[in-house]
């Protein structure tokens, strides 16, 4: 009975992260007609929602750690700097919330008063534009750039 309550808690979890499949992936759209090739693009997008699915988690549970804990120094950096429209980079990283909602803010969250925390589809059109920002990034600034902290 335990095992299967705590089976049962995990629902939620699993739950969540179809949903960053379905609505942030946009998994179901895919129309590849081989079987081999749909198989490679789910296991591709499989791994790209499990980030977004650990990071959001990250924001629910520890909010006001250091966004070091979920994104590469080139990427927060190049998330600051564009969000922030300015060139210097703060010597303290943001935390967790503020990372996650300048990556909403890039895939269109407005932020408003009303708002609430941006969803799973304004963070993964973030998410995309981030990682051609932070390839950019990594080329402007090869000296410093480094892996999760």
């Amino acid at each position: 009975a335990c095992r299967c309550c705590h089976w049962y808690a995990m629902r939620w979890k699993i739950e969540e992260y179809h949903k960053i499949l379905k609505s942030g992936c946009k998994l179901e759209s895919c129309r590849l007609q081989t079987l081999k090739r749909l198989g490679r693009y789910i296991a591709l997008k499989s791994v790209v929602g499990f980030r977004l699915f650990w990071m959001s988690s990250i924001n629910r549970d520890s909010p006001e750690r250091s966004c070091t804990l979920i994104f590469t120094q080139d990427e927060w950096q190049a998330l600051y700097c564009r969000v922030k429209k300015t060139q210097h980079v703060p010597k303290k990283p943001p935390t967790v919330r503020e990372a996650i909602r300048m990556l909403a803010t890039l895939g269109g969250f407005l932020g408003r008063k009303g708002d609430g925390e941006p969803g799973h589809t304004v963070i993964w059109r973030g998410w995309e534009k981030l990682q051609e920002l932070a390839v950019l990034w990594k080329s402007l600034h090869p000296a410093t750039s480094q892996t999760y902290g």
